[in-house]
């Protein structure tokens, strides 16, 4: 539904795994978040999903069948 947008060009997914979960974001084109009614006015992003491991596992082959870019990222905290 994101690659839809009109306002907001979608550009890919980006997903963080961490301990138990991963969270998946929707990340945009850089110049679309700034509303056309108001320059100083950012866009509100779609909040973060949070995904257990089975639903991102079955959620990468839909992505990769589809064309929709995504990055995978490891954030470790020390």
């Amino acid at each position: 539904m994101e690659e839809k947008r009109e306002d907001k060009p979608f550009d890919y997914v980006e997903f963080n795994k961490r301990d138990n979960f991963i969270i998946m974001n929707i990340i945009y084109q850089t110049n679309a978040y700034i509303s056309s009614d108001d320059h100083h006015t950012y866009r509100h992003d779609v909040d973060p999903d949070i995904l257990n491991a089975e639903t991102y596992e079955q959620l990468k082959p839909l992505l990769i069948e589809r064309g929709i870019r995504f990055v995978e990222r490891v954030d470790e905290f020390i």
